[in-house]
């Protein structure tokens, strides 16, 4: 049974500890102020609304040009009576200093995320806590995962990792491959995919207006997303809908916040009860998955320094090249 666990824990794990890589962060305790009293938008208008946010700051530059972001993220999750729940605690800290690009030399991130996992089969019950912590900064990635040595002891995935702590130089001296070009951004477009007989009903926006602030918020009915979303999936990847079914959905809502500078900040929840189909080894059949997971996310603007540990350098953090596979360490 135990030897089951591992396998079923280490398969559940790759989603959290894939986030452990791309949504950690620097700054606790951010909160968007959501309040206000908010009108409907008449159904002639939400196209101007959505333009008029992206008019006031809404935009991937700015997104990318200085921002601190919190995710929240709890999920149960049932796969063949193993349970497991996993919780995530994230914050990030962002800027792309450069004006030509997304260019890796001038791009900075500093990020903590932590986890706590626990997973049940029968009586046997393992338990995990842990933090990782990944920065880029002059071109080079950093990542420490000394404190969560528990989770990947626990969880089977010490194997799979070089090191505890370790480096990798990402410049490569040719800005054809350093940078990239920043994608444009529209808002609106979005409308594309909403049928406009549903607006009122299963997509509402609602604005509050005031002496400071302008906010919007966008609710997309869960009865609605149930059944808009998997015909969008099916409508673009047929085969990665042929293994997901979703049983519900909560309202996603998503506030935006701007004053007369541009904009301040962004809030976002939702919550959704899902099944994959997943195959453990080639050949079986697939096994339901079950999980039940809700989200929260805070971003604001942000352009001040970034508090980087003292020893980022190749002594501490070892480049990920010269560290022997499969050794763990640091």
């Amino acid at each position: 049974m135990k030897k089951f666990l591992k396998a079923a824990a280490l398969s559940l794990a790759i989603v959290p500890c894939a986030l452990v890589m791309t949504a950690c962060g620097g700054d606790e305790g951010i909160n968007v102020d959501t309040k206000g009293d908010y009108a409907a938008v008449e159904t002639t208008e939400y196209a101007n609304v959505l333009s008029d946010l992206q008019t006031r700051g809404l935009t991937s530059e700015n997104l990318l040009g200085g921002a601190k972001l919190t995710l929240d993220l709890g999920a149960d999750i049932d796969m063949g009576g193993v349970k497991m729940n996993v919780e995530l605690a994230s914050s990030l800290q962002v800027k792309n200093s450069s004006e030509s690009g997304v260019d890796v030399n001038y791009f900075d991130l500093l990020g903590k995320h932590d986890i706590s996992m626990t997973t049940s089969a029968g009586d046997e019950v393992m338990k995990a806590n842990g933090s990782a912590y990944m920065y880029l900064t002059q071109g080079s990635m950093y990542v420490n995962l000394s404190d969560a040595e528990e989770v990947l002891a626990n969880f089977g995935l010490s194997s799979q990792l070089p090191s505890l702590k370790f480096s990798q130089k990402l410049a490569t001296g040719d800005p054809s491959q350093d940078v990239t070009e920043i994608p444009t951004f529209d808002i609106t477009s979005v409308l594309q995919y909403i049928p406009e007989e549903v607006y009122g009903t299963g997509f509402l926006l609602e604005t509050s207006e005031s002496e400071n602030d302008y906010k919007v918020k966008v609710t997309l009915n869960g009865e609605f997303m149930q059944e808009f979303v998997p015909s969008l999936i099916a409508e673009n990847n047929p085969e990665l809908a042929s293994t997901l079914t979703f049983n519900s959905f909560g309202d996603i809502i998503i506030y935006v916040v701007c004053n007369d500078e541009g904009l301040v900040g962004v809030n976002v929840t939702g919550s959704v009860d899902m099944t994959i189909a997943v195959t453990m080894q080639e050949g079986q059949e697939p096994m339901p998955v079950n999980i039940k997971g809700k989200v929260e996310l805070n971003m604001i603007g942000y352009d001040g320094e970034f508090d980087y540990p003292t020893d980022l350098n190749e002594e501490s953090y070892p480049p990920i090249d010269s560290v022997e596979s499969g050794q763990i360490g640091g």
